[in-house]
């Protein structure tokens, strides 16, 4: 049976790491076999199996009847206990880096090391007029909103220059021919038929809504025959031509 425990790994009566487990003996093998490979994602860890070997002993510090308490008592002995190769120390409510894990990672990502040495953001040099540019944006996009015209568009559309934009479209129109090529190649114009059942409808979206989908699309999809749709809500599709 799987004991549930907090253990730890000693030198001696010197702790050097303290965790938790639903199944202690478990446990200790995945530390014994990464240990022993020298593979183990502690390298404090590591570097003290390496220097003392057999002599880091594994103990159970307190068992448990329950799982529920394991964190709780993990960070109680973890204050109690100071073991060396704990790099998360426990806080009030939660954990922390200690001092020299900190220290190294400072060290990783500082001068040339890190990503963003020497470069600067885009507005570097403008933070000061940073917070009026949004204002002024949200000013500009508040008036559009309400309908008023920006202060720059004034003047340009007049009513004469309205006019004359009228005048030009007077009697333009789509040719007949254009116009029955255009509604042929719009899925939402053309008839789609349900193989299975044989049902006829005006259009995709008309098809979409009778059968529950929320889009035409997947049935558009179905009857253009595209690789990745071959059915929809279960129904093969088709465009329907009247003979």
């Amino acid at each position: 049976m799987s004991k549930i425990a907090i253990y730890g790994l000693f030198v001696g009566e010197q702790p050097y790491y303290v965790g938790q487990s639903r199944d202690v003996q478990g446990r200790f093998y995945k530390h014994l076999w990464a240990l022993k490979k020298g593979t183990h994602e502690n390298d404090r860890l590591q570097k003290t199996y390496n220097k003392y070997g057999d002599g880091l002993q594994f103990r159970v510090i307190e068992e448990l009847d329950t799982p529920q308490k394991l964190t709780e008592r993990e960070r109680y002995w973890i204050r109690q206990l100071r073991p060396k190769c704990n790099f998360m120390l426990p806080t009030v409510e939660n954990w922390t880096l200690d001092s020299e894990a900190k220290a190294k990672i400072s060290e990783k990502i500082s001068g040339e090391r890190n990503g963003m040495w020497g470069k600067h953001p885009w507005n570097y040099g403008e933070t000061k007029n940073t917070n009026a540019s949004i204002r002024k944006v949200a000013e500009h996009l508040s008036k559009i909103k309400k309908g008023v015209q920006p202060e720059h568009l004034r003047g340009l559309m007049d009513e004469e220059m309205k006019k004359k934009i009228s005048i030009a479209h007077t009697g333009k129109h789509i040719p007949e021919e254009i116009r029955h090529k255009m509604s042929e190649s719009s899925p939402r114009k053309r008839a789609v038929r349900c193989v299975e059942t044989g049902e006829i409808f005006a259009s995709a979206a008309e098809a979409a809504k009778a059968v529950g989908c929320k889009s035409r699309s997947p049935i558009s999809a179905v009857c253009k025959k595209r690789k990745c749709y071959k059915t929809c809500m279960g129904f093969h599709w088709e465009f329907y031509e009247e003979n």
